[in-house]
């Protein structure tokens, strides 16, 4: 998918924590290119709304609550949209199940707390397909 000139690329949050949602908001609000489209603290809250908002980007926090595993969330996520990159989102302590996740296709994972730098490059890059 590529975010043609002059639009700006939607991100939608999935993560049970406001903070973190605050935090991604706050990093992104100042940037010309990206908007956040949208929140939600579940996964289920979530699916219901993405096809309302249609993201180019998620981020989705990989121990989101509400009773769904995060490979079924992903599954949903692909059913609801599927051109729409997924980030994940993680405490450090979680960096050993990266190879794990990444077999559902997705494009980052982006560490807490985060490096506003590291996170808008990560933004784009999915926004643009680049693994």
């Amino acid at each position: 998918m590529s975010i043609s000139a002059g639009s700006k690329i939607k991100v939608f949050i999935i993560d049970d924590n406001i903070a973190a949602r605050s935090i991604i908001a706050g990093i992104v609000k100042n940037e010309d290119d990206i908007e956040i489209v949208g929140e939600a603290g579940t996964g289920q809250g979530g699916i219901i709304m993405l096809g309302d908002v249609m993201p180019d980007v998620i981020m989705l926090e990989a121990t989101v609550s509400g009773g769904m595993l995060l490979n079924d969330i992903i599954k949903e996520i692909r059913n609801v949209t599927p051109d729409a990159k997924i980030i994940i989102c993680a405490d450090a302590a979680l960096t050993s199940s990266i190879p794990e996740i990444t077999q559902y296709g997705i494009m980052d994972f982006v560490t807490k707390p985060f490096k506003k730098n590291m996170l808008l490059r990560s933004i784009r890059a999915a926004a643009e397909g680049d693994e």
